[in-house]
Parts: structure tokens; sequence; C-alpha cells
């Protein structure tokens, strides 16, 4: 992307169906301004589902949803979710559950991992900050750019 960064600060989202929403229209406004192809459907799969990860958790283990920020710094979403609870997202060990019956949670702060390209979690006097960066084109942020 040859200009700046686009920044979404947003109210912060009720839900994380609302955070998918302002991330999507943060990245249909950067392509309609810019001129650059929409990124591929798994690329947008994978952003909401991050998106959806740590909204959902910030409101279910984190005391709450206390910062959303989305932007687009040049090939990648930055995402900031802050929320009250200083203690850093663990992925929880293997339920006990009897052979052959499914396990059911607790893939969530793992999946992040897998589809993030950066993981950062920061903390504060009022809990901490998780820092996502999702690529949104090609394998490498220094590759130059959309296809």
């Amino acid at each position: 992307m040859g200009s700046g960064a686009a920044e979404v600060t947003a109210v912060l989202p009720a839900s994380s169906a609302q955070a998918r929403a302002v991330v999507m229209a943060l990245l249909e406004s950067r392509c309609r301004s810019t001129g650059v192809d929409w990124p591929a459907d798994v690329v947008i799969a994978d952003v909401l589902l991050v998106t959806s990860e740590l909204v959902t958790n910030a409101d279910r283990h984190g005391g709450g949803l206390t910062l959303f920020t989305a932007a687009v710094e040049g090939d990648a979403l930055h995402l900031r979710v802050g929320d009250a609870n200083p203690a850093h997202p663990v992925s929880p060990p293997a339920p006990t559950v009897p052979a052959g019956a499914p396990r059911i949670g607790g893939y969530g702060w793992q999946m992040v991992h897998r589809l993030a390209h950066t993981v950062e979690v920061t903390n504060h006097s009022a809990g901490k900050t998780i820092f996502a960066v999702v690529r949104l084109y090609g394998d490498s942020l220094d590759e130059g750019g959309p296809p």
C-alpha cells in the first residue's frame, strides 16, 4: 500500500460481530481508496477469526473489553485489543474426556498464534493489551504489496 496507514479507532464494539464489521469496513475502505485487490477469501476468514477470538476472550476471560483498534499498515492488519485482566492468555491443558469424545473449547489462543504473523501481550496498570498482526497478502510483510 503506497499511502499511509488506514486506521479505525472504534467506539468499543459491543460484540465480536461488531468488531468484525469494523474490520471489514476498514478493509473495504482501504481497497476502494487505494485500488488494491481484495485479500483472498481465506485471508479474510483468518482476519475475522483472529478478531473474533481476541474480542471474545477479552469479554469472557479478561474482565471486559477496554480497547479496540484496527489499522492497515503496509500489507497487514494490525489489531489492538485491551482488557481489564493483567493475566496473559494461556492454552488450557487438554481436558480429560472419554476416549473418542470430542474436545470442546480451548483452541482459540493457539489459533490466534497460528493465524497471526505477530502476537504480543503488554501489561499495563489497567490490565493488558494484545497486539496482533495478520498478513493480508503474500508470505512476507516485506514482499512489497498485493499481488
